[in-house]
């Protein structure tokens, strides 16, 4: 369900960073087989930027979020040690 819209896209930013005209021909190898694989460097070189570019966008505010639970997490417990001790 997630896939086709990420498919769409990945393929666009593939075509925009692949040359014009760039095409797989294996001499071996039927037309079709060629074609289908020409669209999956497409998919490839768009699902690397595309995946480069998510993973700056989610890493860094996550990465204060788990920052921020792991503070409160050890000033709740260091609370509960105080409590304790008293």
């Amino acid at each position: 369900m997630v896939y086709l819209p990420f498919a769409v896209l990945n393929e666009r930013v593939g075509h925009w960073l692949l040359p014009e005209h760039f095409a797989v021909h294996f001499h071996m190898l039927p037309d079709w087989l060629n074609q289908l694989l020409t669209i999956n460097l497409y998919l490839i070189a768009g699902g690397i930027v595309d995946g480069c570019i998510l993973a700056m966008m989610v890493y860094f505010p996550l990465k204060k979020v788990l920052l921020w639970v792991q503070k409160h997490r050890r000033d709740k417990r260091r609370r509960a040690a105080h409590v304790i001790a008293d």
